[in-house]
């Protein structure tokens, strides 16, 4: 036993997994730039996504989403279908309940 919390661990997990994701999508986004289709006036609109984006991915969150506050923060996860708060107990749920259905088993 290592002495790390298993739960910690997989939070982190996560967090890095969630990172990967966010560099996949500024990734996507940036070929969309190379589309003769792509409108000309909303591509530097794009080129701040993809710098925001990049910046999160990489641990410098810009001071766009550090000013948000947590009443907007929490209106956005819920507009994106996440809950507005995640609680350590509410991210162990999930994490069970995810490796529930991954194995078919039932709690």
């Amino acid at each position: 036993m290592t002495g790390i919390d298993p739960g910690y661990s997989a939070a982190l997990d996560e967090i890095c997994r969630l990172r990967a994701a966010l560099a996949y999508e500024a990734r996507v986004v940036e070929s969309h730039l190379g589309l003769a289709t792509f409108p000309k006036s909303r591509r530097p609109i794009a080129q701040q996504q993809i710098t925001r984006m990049r910046a999160a991915a990489s641990r410098r969150v810009p001071e766009d989403y550090a000013g948000t506050d947590s009443l907007r923060r929490q209106e956005l996860l819920k507009a994106a279908g996440g809950t507005g708060t995640l609680t350590r107990g509410e991210w162990e749920r999930e994490v069970a309940t995810l490796a529930n259905q991954t194995t078919g088993a039932t709690r």
